[in-house]
């Protein structure tokens, strides 16, 4: 498959910015007109030009041109995340002309690392909605902001970057040397935005501390990449005295959610049709359960029914609500432990080291010394034993420290938390 590189138009990111601007005050009939089409031409597409949804719509009969209702949608199978990592291509589109778009991987902050392939429109309205959501914080494009994340090719632990008017830290480096000189780039700049991983910035606040450096004060702070448990939030406002928003999304592109306002959630079903399924894999419209979502704009591999593994416990919308979105009142959903290393820094995600590696079905990393994980890895038929080497190999160098890594292969990982979530990495340090 020949594929073009992605290239942002601020023109057309502009134009559905100014959409999602005007959608979220909708009222509920609309948005459950515009979710019905958007479902509609999703279902049509794939059910004719997608292999994996053409077998699948004939396995169970469902013909795309008779969907009328979105409660229709229910007689579609649930997509997981094993039927993905295991034939990423049946799930492409047969498109006849050059695909515009990108292969992306998981994070792994599920234990289970996938490929996927964006294409050019869901990139533009992700990033369109995004924005929107950043909006809600105060930010907008070109003011300066700084970012604390793990940023792809930045080939070093912090810097300035002129196209976007942004200094970034990447959340692996931060160490009580490292933030020493960091300070005087983040005092010199003054950004008025942050924006990044919770965690990572509590970790900030200890070295500053510890420095008996001050500690900025931005006029908010947008929190993204796993679950902000309420005491963290409370701690991060308090410490950086600041509002902190939070956003939730997935690398697949699938679903997000994100705050008007501090502490209170809404689901973009302007971007995305949303399903809450019980134990029972019965929908519902409030409670507590499973997050299912179906996307409306990657044509080039749509996800139907994707479930997510996240908990949400949400309410239905009301008329008093400024935004007739459904509320998010809890996510139960990608909250690990942390790895530790010896030289202080800390690391929240690991499926980098394992991805590309054939036959990997999901892992786990336990860390038990300050300078000793085990990784459980649960494999099919494709692993090889000689495999076992490349994690260890590929694990030292994304950690760039003096650990050991074991690998054992397992039929089972351990659980822990409410409601039986797996945490892909546990901590056993005191």
């Amino acid at each position: 498959m020949k594929v073009k590189k992605v290239h942002l138009s601020p023109l057309r990111v502009y134009s559905r910015l100014r959409f999602y601007m005007k959608s979220q005050y909708w009222d509920r009939e609309t948005i459950e007109q515009y979710q019905l089409r958007k479902v509609q031409n999703i279902l049509l597409h794939a059910g004719s030009n997608v292999p994996y949804y053409r077998d699948l719509f004939k396995s169970v009969r469902f013909d795309p041109k008779k969907f009328k209702s979105l409660k229709d949608l229910e007689r579609i199978p649930l997509l997981d995340k094993e039927s993905i990592r295991k034939n990423p291509e049946q799930f492409i589109a047969d498109h006849r002309n050059t695909i515009h778009g990108y292969w992306k991987q998981t994070t792994g902050s599920t234990g289970t690392p996938l490929k996927l392939f964006l294409d050019r429109d869901c990139h533009i309205n992700k990033y369109a909605a995004t924005l929107r959501a950043y909006h809600w914080a105060g930010y907008s494009p070109g003011k300066r902001a700084f970012l604390l994340v793990e940023p792809g090719g930045l080939n070093k632990d912090f810097r300035y970057r002129l196209t976007s008017n942004s200094i970034f830290f990447d959340t692996r480096a931060v160490n009580r040397e490292n933030v020493r000189k960091f300070y005087r780039l983040l005092k010199r700049f003054q950004p008025r935005y942050y924006v990044g991983y919770g965690r990572a910035f509590l970790l900030l606040y200890k070295y500053l501390h510890e420095l008996k450096l001050d500690v900025p004060s931005p006029r908010s702070m947008v929190h993204y990449g796993e679950n902000l448990m309420e005491n963290d939030r409370v701690k991060l406002e308090a410490v950086y005295r600041t509002k902190v928003y939070d956003f939730y999304s997935h690398r697949e592109d699938t679903v997000i959610a994100a705050d008007p306002e501090p502490g209170k959630k809404y689901l973009m079903e302007d971007f995305f049709y949303p399903e809450i399924i019980d134990d029972q894999n019965q929908p519902i419209e409030e409670g507590t359960g499973e997050l299912i979502g179906t996307g409306f704009y990657n044509y080039t591999m749509p996800l139907i029914r994707y479930k997510t593994t996240d908990i949400l416990t949400v309410k239905k919308y009301t008329e008093a609500n400024r935004y007739k979105f459904t509320q998010v009142e809890k996510i139960q959903g990608r909250m690990n432990d942390k790895i530790t290393t010896p030289g202080g820094r800390e690391f929240y995600f690991m499926g980098e080291p394992i991805f590309n590696i054939p036959g990997i079905i999901s892992a786990q990393f336990i860390q038990d010394k300050i300078d000793h994980i085990s990784i459980k890895l649960l494999t099919d038929d494709e692993f090889r034993m000689e495999s076992t080497d490349q994690v260890k190999k590929n694990c030292k160098d994304y950690i760039n420290e003096q650990m050991v890594f074991d690998v054992e292969l397992v039929d089972k990982f351990e659980e822990r938390g409410s409601g039986g979530k797996r945490p892909i990495i546990i901590s056993r340090l005191d």
